[in-house]
């Protein structure tokens, strides 16, 4: 008996399956981690912010 499934897993962030999927229907795109960004690593994404209040 042979198995059709692979022998491993291949370990993929959301980002990368999301990219995947668009890549089925046709939509060119690349994986980006949350968190590489220059805005990400300002002021306004600090941890004094992420404290504060929803209004």
């Amino acid at each position: 008996m042979h198995d059709t499934e692979p022998e491993t897993f291949v370990l993929k962030t959301e980002p990368q399956k999301f990219s995947d999927k668009l890549a089925e229907i046709g939509v060119e795109s690349k994986a980006k981690e949350i968190g590489t960004d220059k805005i990400e690593s300002g002021d306004f994404f600090s941890r004094y912010f992420s404290q504060a209040p929803r209004m």
